[in-house]
């Protein structure tokens, strides 16, 4: 019998909705309350889930979750914590608490509108319907869940329940259909993290492909399962499933040798018959069976006799009927046909009991074979319930194609309305981006106009200051031209003429007293002294010391003396004589003044000084200009990144300068070198 691990649905619905580490409290058959843990709803939850624990322990552990729950005021983690409850009162078998509690989730989900929670719901009733076989209802709700969880990405618990549905096509042989589901389960899983489920899906695929007789495909599968089960550590006794699935491909396919040597490859696992007993009972009435019809009869009766009694005592139906099948097929061989007749007579009673179709109808065909007496009745009902069967499978699979189609249809809708949400997302953002970029740049074009006309102000100011130059070098070369000619007038008029006149009085004779002619000449003296005097004062005039080297220093002073009016702020200016003034570029003088200037409007505005000094001088032929207070200063690594600061820094680049910051508690010091 091919292996599904249909069984496990229940551990891996745990695994994957609860995932809850279990605790460390030794309970026996009673609750114990422990105030050293938090009395809340997942201990209760997990105390249920003790093994040891009786039946009422545990639905009283779970009402004592659910009474905790009816206090939770926050109902998105009411429904979820309601799941739980519900899926534990599942798992213990209370189908009337379970129903309750699961109902009760699903009022909530719907009002809140809360797509999880509808989800899990949808989930748990799944999980009851496929545990009692009412497959087209376990169908309905998986479908239910699967289209929540595709609508949210919910990849992995999307995968889970594809699996289950897939497990469903393959009950109602709709091989095809199963094969698809499986591949679409294993497209939500991802490698490196659930390597067991996929180890499930290809282990189902295994099975799907040997009922569709792709026996290369079916090894594959399972080899495949095998892959990933090498990466899981607990692997329990899945390896020896997979080699039973393996070993019945082989045995379908004639290879009875192959089949043998993995049977016994399964086989050889320790303990096997304690830890997986109906697994054991298997292989070994598969070995027995594969050997029976290679012509190694020896043993196999035995074998047979053992695999049966092993599977009497645990009332194990389905394997007790092929046990029987296999003994009559035996019994026929060794031609005893009473024996043969009697095992496919209550092989075939045992399988009507139970509804076991797949097995009655092997049991017709061997006693239509065998009883000749009665086989034309035999062969009459084999051929009415294969009718009946046939007529019932379509039904089954048109109800599940309606199901499919109706999942399908409202993916598909889904899927519409998730691309329209998508564009009109899209088209919003695109709007929203289109709009701020929009409003980025008009404001950068407002900023950069902003600068453009800061620039041009800049430029102005500093036309304006150089213009305030030349009209003062204009000036100053006004008034040194008056003066030159002034000092010539002196020199070359007015001297001349006292000289002819004093050289004319000299030559007369006066005639007089000694006093009148003592007299004459101290006059004549006197005018002497005069011209002297007069050439004096031209040749001052004339001279570089009156000459304005100093106009750029006096304009400073001029300006600061303008702007320092309604200040106490009192302004010293040093000028180093040494420098000529004459020759140095208009671009250096513009940017001193502008640095001299904020330097000033920097002192009023924050140092509180008395005095500033202005110090220019000129050593080894670098510039120095120092402004310094006695203000009270500032932390100039805190104040480094100013716009003032930063203006002052730019300028001096300009002029390919360096500057200096010292400033403590007793005032602030900027030295520039040009």
């Amino acid at each position: 019998m091919i292996i599904t691990k249909h069984f496990k649905y229940c551990l891996f619905k745990t695994l994957v909705l609860l995932s809850i580490t279990s605790c460390d409290i030794k309970v026996k058959n009673t609750i114990i309350e422990n105030n050293n843990i938090q009395d809340s709803i997942d201990y209760w939850v997990e105390i249920s889930k003790k093994e040891n624990l009786s039946y009422d322990a545990k639905i009283k552990a779970l009402n004592k979750a659910y009474n905790k729950n009816e206090l939770e005021k926050n109902d998105s983690i009411k429904i979820r914590k309601l799941s739980k409850i519900a899926y534990q009162m599942f798992v213990n078998n209370d189908s009337l608490l379970f129903k309750k509690f699961n109902e009760e989730a699903l009022k909530i989900s719907d009002k809140l509108n809360d797509s999880i929670g509808l989800a899990n719901v949808y989930w748990n009733y799944a999980d009851y319907y496929l545990k009692y076989e009412i497959l087209d209802s376990a169908y309905f709700y998986y479908s239910k869940a699967a289209k929540v969880f595709s609508l949210l990405d919910k990849e992995f618990p999307l995968g889970r329940v594809l699996y289950n549905m897939s497990i469903i096509q393959k009950d109602i042989k709709d091989y095809t259909g199963s094969e698809i589901t499986a591949f679409d389960a294993i497209s939500n899983f991802d490698e490196e993290k659930h390597q067991f489920n996929l180890y499930l899906c290809y282990n189902l695929l295994g099975v799907v492909y040997y009922n569709l007789e792709e026996y290369n495909k079916s090894i594959e599968s399972h080899n495949r399962a095998l892959d990933y089960l090498k990466m899981i550590k607990n692997k329990g006794t899945l390896i020896e499933g997979s080699l039973n699935n393996i070993g019945l491909i082989y045995h379908r396919r004639g290879e009875l040798d192959k089949a043998i040597k993995t049977f016994n490859e399964a086989l050889s696992f320790k303990q096997l018959d304690v830890i997986d007993i109906n697994l054991y009972t298997k292989l070994i009435d598969n070995l027995a069976y594969s050997k029976f019809l290679a012509g190694d009869t020896l043993g196999v009766e035995k074998e047979f006799y053992k695999s049966l009694a092993i599977r009497d005592s645990l009332n194990n139906i389905s394997g007790i009927l092929l046990n029987k099948l296999h003994l009559s097929e035996f019994y026929t061989f060794k031609q005893d046909t009473t024996m043969a007749i009697t095992f496919a007579n209550e092989a075939s009673i045992l399988a009507k009991t139970v509804n076991n179709h797949r097995d009655h109808l092997a049991a017709l065909q061997l006693l239509a074979k065998f009883d000749h007496d009665n086989s034309s009745n035999y062969l009459s009902e084999y051929v009415n319930l294969n009718d009946s069967l046939q007529k019932e499978e379509r039904t089954v699979r048109n109800k599940f194609t309606r199901i499919q189609y109706e999942t399908d249809e409202y993916m598909s809708e889904a899927e519409r309305l998730l691309l329209e949400k998508t564009l009109v997302t899209i088209i919003g953002i695109t709007i929203l981006l289109l709009t701020i970029s929009l409003f980025f740049i008009r404001l950068q074009r407002a900023k950069n106009k902003r600068l453009i006309l800061e620039q041009e102000q800049q430029k102005d100011r500093e036309e304006i200051y150089r213009l305030m130059l030349e009209q003062q070098s204009k000036l100053e070369e006004g008034r040194l031209e008056e003066r030159t000619r002034i000092a010539e007038e002196l020199h070359d008029g007015i001297l001349g003429s006292m000289y002819g006149t004093r050289m004319g009085l000299g030559f007369l004779k006066i005639h007089g007293d000694e006093t009148v002619k003592d007299k004459f000449k101290e006059y004549l003296d006197e005018i002497h002294q005069i011209e002297k005097e007069v050439r004096a004062v031209s040749h001052a005039l004339k001279s570089e010391t009156l000459s304005s080297c100093n106009d750029f220093v006096a304009l400073i002073k001029v300006y600061l003396d303008r702007l320092n009016k309604t200040n106490d702020l009192e302004i010293i200016v040093t000028n180093d004589s040494n420098i000529t003034w004459e020759n140095v570029t208009d671009e250096i003088k513009i940017n001193v003044f502008r640095i001299v200037q904020e330097l000033y409007f920097n002192t009023i505005k924050h140092a509180q000084a008395k005095n500033l000094y202005i110090t220019f001088s000129l050593e080894n032929e670098i510039f120095n200009l120092v402004v310094e207070d006695d203000g009270k200063g500032f932390d100039v690594n805190k104040f480094k990144k100013g716009i003032g600061l930063k203006n002052i820094k730019n300028r001096i680049e300009k002029i390919n300068g360096t500057l200096k910051i010292q400033s403590d508690g007793t005032g602030t010091k900027f030295s520039i070198f040009v």
